[in-house]
Order: structure tokens, then C-alpha cells, then sequence
């Protein structure tokens, strides 16, 4: 099966909770940054030597915690339609299951797809080049599926703003990151198979990224950085394996009515703002905003929930939830937008 196992930020039911001490702590908080970063540069920010960076580092990928690092790759900018979309499954076995989860994960223009317990079943993200392919992409779902969907529900992303674990680290002062229509950039085929590169594995080695665009490593560095200085990679993010930490995973939809700019602006704000939330995306669909929360309990879940739900109870009319149970693929740029 192609599943990316690993690259699985979680999965529900793990034992053995570890638990961080401030040295990790510092070392996976300077992982989350603006550019490419070197041990020389996390031994700096974390304040140890770089063995000790080295050694650390060692330790939290072979505990699974530290389970890769990634290009943040802004597809709006690039001209690309995003969409999330959720699958309500039927007359399903565990075989079945998998074979779709298997099929999503094989699709060229899936950037992530998981399972999930609540409302739905399965949770998807896809880049499409426009709204004629998004449609194609769809109907192709749907006729896999067969009779084992019961229902669907799709959002077209507006903006999206991913945010540093700062439940992690206890601290504020977020590194957002918009990603928006703005400006479409061109880029050429040789950025794209670098961005393909670095949106799976940012820590790739500038020769070894040098040999696979048989360009020279100071050529790749060049252009890894003129991308970032276009807003095109947003940001560089270590994907941590939350439940290595003891922590569970939220998506939560927002169905707002009465709302204006002022007060959309200020949910907004009020989201990004939460240690615990680490996405926020403004879509145009069904419903109008959805988030991503850790918590380690239910009734901590319950209370972000609830103070969120009673500080915007005049635009909020309804929301759903899910638990992400694992997560199979997550890339923010498949394999279709090479073409």
C-alpha cells in the first residue's frame, strides 16, 4: 500500500506518552521557521551545543516524535484551487476501507487525507490548477467509492494560516503565515521539482537536491530563496507525532450567519491567537471556517469549544467536529501540479 507512514502526525490509540524537556522543547520550537534551518543555527536558538542538538535530534526521530520537516508551500499564490473535503462511508469493512484510504493516498492531486471519527469517516485536502479539474477530481472520488459513500460535503480554501504548536511551548507570539490569492506567481518546471522535494522533506541536503534537479547546490539554494522572498514557501515545519506527546486532534467546521468583516476578522484573530489551535482556513462551501485544535482531553476540547462558541455566539449558528484518528499522506505539493 502507498500510505506515507512516515510522515503520520498521528494516530490515535499509540501507548508509551512521552514526555519533553525544555532542551527538546527549545530544539523542536527553533524547527519551526521562515527559512531552512542548520544545527549550527538550532544550537543557537535552543542554547546547547551542536552535539547535543545532534543527539537530541537522534532521540526524537527514533522515539517517532520527530517524524520529518516540511515546506509550507503556498498553492494560492500559484494560481491553484484548494478544497477540503468530507466522506461519509457506508456498507464499509476494514478491507474496504483501506482500499479507498489506499486510493486517495495514490491520487496525484491529494495533498493529505485521513480518518476520522464524528461526523465523517475520512478528511481530505486537494490542489487542483482550476474549478473544471476540482469538479473532475470529485466526480472520480464519488465513482471509486460507489455504494460505500453515503454522502460528501466539499469547501473551496480561501485562506490559510498554519500556526507553530505553541501549546508545546506555553509562549505567544505565533509565527502566522497567510496564504491567500494574491499576486499569482509563475514559476518553472525546475522550481517545481524542487518545491515537490522540499514539501515532503525540507531537510533534504542542498547537494542532494542539486543532484535531482541536476542543478549546482548554490543554484538550488538561490532559488529556494527567491521562493521564499515571493511568499511561495511560507514556511519551514517539523511534523511531530502528536501522539507520541499524548495529545489528540480536532477539525473543527464553523457555519457562521449574521456576519460582517469586523467580526470575521476578529474570530480569525481569536483563533490564530489559541495555543492549542495550530491551523485556521477561511473557506467558501458549506461552511465558513474550520480549525485545527491539540488537546490531551475531552473536556479540555469541550472548554476551548465552549469559550470560543460563547465569546462569537452572535455569528456562530452551528459546527461540527471530528477526532482525526491517523493520517496517511500529507504534502503541500502532490504530484499532479507537475504536470
Amino acid at each position: 500500500m502507498g500510505c506515507m507512514d512516515e510522515l503520520s502526525r498521528v494516530k490515535e490509540g499509540l501507548g508509551n506518552i512521552t514526555k519533553l524537556d525544555m532542551i527538546d522543547k527549545k530544539i523542536i520550537r527553533a524547527l519551526f521557521s521562515n527559512k531552512r534551518i542548520n544545527q549550527k543555527e538550532i544550537s543557537k536558538k535552543a542554547r546547547v551545543s551542536k552535539e547535543v542538538v545532534n543527539y537530541r535530534l537522534n532521540n526524537l526521530q527514533k522515539n517517532e516524535i520527530l517524524v520529518g520537516n516540511v515546506a509550507i508551500i503556498n498553492n494560492l499564490k500559484l494560481g491553484y484551487l484548494c478544497s477540503i473535503t468530507y466522506l461519509k462511508l457506508q456498507k464499509i469493512n476494514k478491507v474496504r476501507e483501506m482500499e479507498i484510504i489506499d486510493f486517495f493516498v495514490n491520487q496525484d492531486y491529494v495533498k493529505a487525507i485521513a480518518t476520522c471519527t464524528g461526523h465523517w469517516d475520512i478528511f481530505i485536502v486537494c490542489s487542483s490548477k482550476n474549478i473544471i479539474q476540482y469538479n473532475d477530481v470529485l466526480r472520480e472520488f464519488e465513482n471509486f467509492c460507489g455504494e460505500n459513500l453515503k454522502k460528501k460535503r466539499s469547501a473551496i480554501i480561501l485562506e490559510e494560516y498554519f500556526l507553530p504548536y505553541d501549546y508545546i511551548f506555553k509562549e505567544n507570539g505565533n509565527i502566522i503565515k497567510k496564504q491567500k490569492v494574491k499576486n499569482k506567481m509563475i514559476i518553472d518546471f525546475i522550481d517545481k521539482k524542487i518545491l515537490k522535494k522540499i514539501s515532503t522533506n525540507s531537510s533534504m541536503r542542498l547537494v542532494e537536491l542539486a543532484k535531482k534537479t541536476k542543478l549546482t547546490p548554490e543554484a538550488v539554494s538561490y532559488r529556494i530563496k527567491k521562493l521564499t522572498e515571493n511568499k511561495i514557501i511560507t514556511n519551514f515545519f517539523p511534523l511531530i507525532n502528536i501522539s507520541k506527546l499524548g495529545y489528540h486532534w480536532h477539525t473543527v467546521s464553523l457555519y457562521l450567519h449574521n456576519l460582517n468583516k469586523k467580526r470575521e476578522n476578529q474570530l480569525i484573530k481569536y483563533l490564530k491567537d489559541h495555543p492549542n489551535i495550530v491551523v485556521v482556513i477561511k473557506t467558501v462551501g458549506e461552511w465558513n471556517l474550520e480549525f485545527d485544535v491539540h488537546v490531551k482531553t475531552s473536556q479540555e476540547f469541550r472548554e476551548i469549544l465552549m469559550s470560543i462558541r460563547e465569546e462569537f455566539s452572535d455569528i456562530i449558528n452551528d459546527f461540527e467536529s471530528n477526532l482525526i484518528f491517523a493520517d496517511y499522506k500529507y504534502t503541500h505539493f502532490p504530484h499532479g501540479l507537475m504536470k
